[in-house]
């Protein structure tokens, strides 16, 4: 990003209050604690705070400032731009530089998947083409706009991650993003408690083509039914349709998928092109990313023998395989729902240890009023797997244990209140060929419990 404050006054239809026209500024900037030489610091309105609070401090460093509150006096040499919304300006902002160019959008969306996903497509596209992909998590409403003005617009292509948890986002990001290549990963039960309903899920993610047109392309996972029968749930777009996944009815399809010497493979078949892929990432769900990653590969026509090939050095940055003097971890608490806990229970089965198979699972948040009985549910999924124990965290992750004791699982189950309680158990229980599933929300904190387990 490099825009003089005369430039951002007309993106903005804002007004200088102060400050040098021919100033420039370098990066966007939100938070006053981080803010830097070259910022343009943005000043947002919060359910508890307003960063206008902040805007004398963040100007000790950045450049300049946006305002929306009349009587904020700055330094002299400093910018101050006031605009009625200082959000929608941001936004203006990010849809300049999006304007700037004419190369493939992808946008990635879905409920479980979608960061893995956009990180997949990024990595296998960048085979044959220079690519820029979301930084961190800039995947809201937020931080779309900050991920657009960061865009290396010299780059060939470029793939987005694009979050929400309320409803109206995904069509805000939409309208900022205007992708011709979208992604929809899967139709799952996140952020249920704002949403109420999967059919509302769906909705709100197949915004992502409401401004695609016919030339444009949507990727879906054919083996959801949400996706699968769109039109049954009146939801209508009129770009093409690619169905990925492993059913008979998709373009772009994975078979044959296998653990071999310690590597998934699977067969990958579209249009004609038949390639056998090794993956060093584990999970059938990683299957199907592969599979969406090499669809958009093929349909921007890459060498196919790169791409494939570039598969094999992908390595993610959400779920890790750690082997410490005390077990085999699989750390995977970045996050969780009842669809990736299930993924995260057959990448547990598949991998061959020869100590005992543990799943340590933990409280899932944000689901809504029958969140006991997604909880119970992952419990009675657990129960029909070769599990030699499941140990459970939380009060809500109790309702695992719950539901696998309805389901007559033969394994042994024990609850903890706290990740405190369960190190402690599992320290004096687990032995070096053991294999642990740790899994649980965000909010739980289980990093800290697989630092004390390494």
């Amino acid at each position: 990003m490099k825009l003089s404050l005369k430039e951002i006054v007309e993106i903005t239809d804002g007004v200088l209050i102060s400050g040098n026209p021919e100033d420039e500024v370098l990066d966007l900037c939100i938070d006053s604690r981080v803010a830097k030489k070259g910022d343009l610091f943005v000043p947002l309105l919060g359910a508890n705070t307003d960063g206008h609070h902040y805007l004398q401090a963040a100007l000790k460093e950045a450049a300049a400032a946006l305002c929306s509150q009349e009587g904020i006096l700055v330094p002299e040499e400093k910018g101050l731009i006031f605009v009625k919304d200082t959000e929608k300006a941001m936004d203006a902002i990010g849809v300049y530089y999006r304007k700037q160019t004419e190369k493939p959008m992808i946008a990635v969306t879905g409920s479980v998947g979608k960061t893995t996903t956009r990180e997949m497509i990024a990595h296998v596209l960048s085979s044959g083409k220079k690519v820029y992909q979301t930084q961190g998590n800039y995947n809201s409403t937020i931080g779309v706009p900050i991920t657009l003005a960061r865009m290396e617009l010299n780059s060939d292509c470029f793939v987005l991650e694009c979050g929400t948890n309320h409803f109206g986002e995904i069509a805000q990001i939409t309208d900022m993003v205007n992708p011709n290549i979208g992604v929809v990963t899967m139709i799952g039960v996140s952020h249920l408690e704002n949403f109420l309903t999967r059919e509302n899920i769906l909705k709100e993610k197949m915004d992502i083509a409401k401004n695609m047109k016919e030339s444009d392309v949507l990727f879906l996972n054919g083996d959801d039914t949400y996706l699968r029968h769109l039109e049954e749930n009146e939801i209508y777009t009129s770009s093409q349709i690619i169905y990925f996944g492993h059913g008979e009815n998709v373009r772009a399809k994975a078979s044959e998928s296998k653990y071999e010497d310690g590597f998934m493979t699977f067969m990958y078949e579209n249009e004609g092109v038949v390639k056998k892929v090794r993956l060093s990432v584990l999970g059938e769900h990683n299957v199907l990313n592969a599979t969406v990653s090499l669809a958009i590969a093929q349909y921007l026509g890459l060498d196919m023998d790169a791409a494939v090939k570039s598969l094999e050095s992908f390595s993610g940055l959400r779920q890790r395989l750690i082997a410490s003097e005390k077990a085999l971890i699989l750390d995977d608490c970045y996050n969780a729902s009842p669809d990736s806990m299930k993924a995260s229970l057959n990448v547990l089965m598949d991998i061959p240890c020869k100590g005992r198979k543990i799943a340590v699972l933990g409280d899932m948040y944000e689901l809504g009023q029958e969140e006991k009985e997604f909880h119970e549910e992952v419990g009675r999924y657990a129960a029909g797997l070769e599990l030699q124990e499941l140990i459970t965290i939380g009060n809500l992750g109790e309702n695992i244990a719950l539901g696998a004791k309805k389901a007559g699982a033969g394994f042994e189950m024990i609850s903890f209140s706290t990740k405190e309680e369960a190190g402690e158990y599992l320290l004096k229980k687990i032995s070096k060929e053991d294999l642990v599933l740790v899994k649980a929300s965000n909010g739980l904190h289980l990093n800290q419990l697989v630092d004390r387990l390494k």
